[in-house]
């Protein structure tokens, strides 16, 4: 006898919710959302459903479903989206909390912070208000706003949506990202965020120097967008460089002169920003405009022997030893049947690409930059590469070794002919004042070669 077909269909009942029916061999079953059997199901149903109102046999219903859920990354996906739309449909929010207190699923979604940020990136900007308000019920807003600071801009900006409609206030937010400045350590988002905010020390925290450095950061991904819009604010926006600046003739100095340096990293347009300086403050326009005649030769293309032939043995290694085993990791991988739900075979093409990427890189870096043996640099009057400064910056001495491109150790001083310090220091002499680039003023103390053991241990190969 001949089955009869499965058929699905949705019937509306008024306003406030929807059936979900199903039609086999003759039989008729009706459900709501909360009599879902899984969250596809459920998902599905709530797709359909313009508004819900909660109770406690509802709450109960999904702890079940979430208790009997398999704990794996799509599911993960489709537990979030029916959140969201729950919130999106009902008029509160706080029966979450006991939802995942008594199903236990709470690190099902919100395990730690990093991979729910993860989580929140796939989430388009309209949606994300809604997850951090659950996230606050089922959390609560220290965790949110920890979680905040580590997103990009348009989720700060959304975390502080949800905040404001539980009437939390702003300052919990403000409190973490202004310890991020006070750790050197932020991105183009917070200096964004943060001006924009209500912060009483966003003037302390929003200098030029900060700027510069930030602008500089590598980054990748959305991130590259909070730096782009940072640069047009710079640029465009004539109320956030008044405000930086306040028309001080020492922070304009220190301002153009780190539009100098940083003019390759900072993604800025000099001239545009010059432009602004000038209509903002036209007081100033000679120290904008003034060129200087003076131009120091830049440092030659060099690193030590050791640090080269470091690079080399990464670049052989990459092609000799993990290119030929992520071929035979792919090969294996594919053994293993559908590749479309291989995990194994997925990440193994996304190494393939990776080690791709810095074998070119490599060998492009290697095929630009030749070896110099520091021990026979002569270092006479001027910073030189190879040469070990002494200096002083607000009454403290210090002293940092200029080598290689792809020579820098924190711990010894040794300072990349690359950094922005080494930049500043080239060809200056003995007695000559200078600026720091965190701004402050500098002036040459000693110039002398480098220590024997320090010059020793970049000529040594380790091959």
């Amino acid at each position: 006898m001949r089955e009869k077909k499965k058929t699905v269909s949705y019937v509306a009942t008024g306003n406030i919710r929807i059936q979900f029916i199903i039609q086999k061999n003759g039989y008729i079953m009706s459900r709501e959302w909360f009599e879902s059997r899984s969250l596809l199901e459920m998902k599905m149903i709530l797709d359909k459903v313009d508004g819900i109102e909660v109770t406690g046999e509802h709450s109960d219903a999904l702890c079940e479903l979430l208790k009997r859920t398999r704990e794996t990354e799509k599911n993960k996906s489709l537990c979030i989206d029916c959140l969201i739309r729950l919130d999106e449909l009902s008029s509160e929010s706080s029966w979450f909390r006991n939802v995942f207190e008594e199903s236990g699923k709470s690190d099902f979604v919100w395990k730690d912070l990093e991979s729910f940020t993860e989580v929140c990136q796939s989430i388009p900007s309209k949606k994300a208000p809604y997850l951090f308000d659950i996230t606050l019920s089922v959390k609560d807003a220290d965790w949110l706003t920890d979680l905040a600071v580590m997103l990009p801009l348009r989720f700060m900006a959304s975390a502080e949506k949800a905040m404001k409609a539980r009437e939390i206030d702003e300052k919990l937010l403000i409190e973490k990202v202004e310890k991020l400045f006070e750790k050197q350590d932020v991105y183009c988002d917070h200096i964004l965020w943060l001006w924009k905010s209500n912060s009483q020390n966003k003037k302390k925290f929003i200098t030029s120097s900060i700027i510069f450095k930030t602008l500089s950061r590598e980054i990748s991904g959305e991130y590259t967008k909070a730096r782009a819009k940072l640069a047009t604010t710079i640029e465009k926006k004539e109320k956030f460089l008044k405000e930086l600046l306040e028309g001080d003739s020492a922070k304009i100095k220190v301002f153009l002169k780190l539009l100098k340096l940083y003019r390759r990293t900072s993604k800025l347009n000099e001239m545009k920003v010059k432009t602004a300086l000038i209509k903002l403050f036209p007081e100033y326009s000679n120290e904008t405009t003034k060129k200087i005649t003076k131009t120091i030769k830049a440092y030659p293309r060099l690193t030590s022997i050791a640090s080269y032939e470091q690079r080399r043995k990464e670049w052989r290694d990459i092609n000799e030893k993990e290119i030929p085993q992520n071929s035979k990791d792919i090969g294996v991988a594919r053994e293993r049947g559908d590749l479309r739900e291989n995990a194994e075979y997925k990440a193994a093409k996304e190494r393939q690409s990776l080690l791709a990427e810095r074998s070119a890189i490599l060998g492009e870096e290697l095929s630009k930059i030749s070896t110099t043996a520091f021990a026979d640099i002569k270092v006479a009057k001027k910073v030189v590469l190879g040469s070990s400064v002494t200096f002083e910056v607000d009454g403290e001495e210090k002293t940092h070794h200029i080598m290689g491109v792809w020579d820098s150790n924190p711990h010894k001083n040794i300072l990349s002919c690359d950094t922005p310090l080494a930049k500043v220091l080239n060809g200056l002499t003995k007695g000559v004042k200078f600026t720091h680039p965190n701004g402050k003023k500098g002036k040459i103390l000693k110039i002398t070669k480098l220590p024997k053991k320090i010059a020793k241990e970049a000529d040594t190969s380790n091959e």
